[in-house]
């Protein structure tokens, strides 16, 4: 059934939305093999990679973004990935989430600071937050004042550690 827009006219014809999907979906994944085709017809694979690593970017992640975005086109080719289509954002917040604790608690473990443990809950927020289906600017600007409170928390050991303060001083 055609979904009726402004004054009652339908706005999208059943019969040829699947084709407009299908011209979407090729166009976006023509642009995706086009920007890989650039990178090594026109600017040259080496010069692309060696550019990017003076500026300090690890070669691990040249080589992810170029896995990324060769299997972004396929799926989008192959129509493996559609608008319809369920996006597990869960799964991702839960890798986010998993990483984030790991590293934030390990550092909060060691030496349990009120910095640390800003620092720690302001990863695992933003692992929530950025990995969520809706990310958007009001997500960012808590994200970005709680991170503002992580400098003058300071090394002050959080209340019940003091025990551990002279271990600490000693390390």
């Amino acid at each position: 059934m055609p979904i009726a827009g402004p004054m009652g006219a339908a706005m999208i014809d059943d019969r040829t939305a699947p084709y407009a999907a299908l011209v979407l979906r090729l166009s976006l994944s023509f642009l995706f093999f086009a920007h890989l085709y650039r990178k090594f017809a026109f600017i040259g694979f080496d010069n692309w990679w060696s550019g990017l690593s003076k500026q300090g970017y690890p070669d691990w992640t040249l080589a992810y973004t170029l896995g990324a975005e060769f299997a972004g086109a396929v799926l989008l080719l192959l129509g493996l990935v559609h608008r319809q289509d369920y996006f597990p954002f869960g799964l991702f917040q839960a890798a986010a989430i998993a990483a984030a604790a790991w590293f934030g608690l390990r550092a909060l473990l060691a030496r349990p600071t009120a910095r640390r443990w800003m620092v720690a809950y302001v990863a695992l927020f933003f692992a929530l937050a950025f990995f969520a289906r809706y990310f958007n600017d009001s997500h960012f600007g808590v994200l970005a004042a709680m991170a503002l409170c992580c400098r003058p928390l300071g090394g002050h050991l959080l209340p019940g550690n003091a025990s551990l303060a002279p271990l600490q001083e000693a390390a």
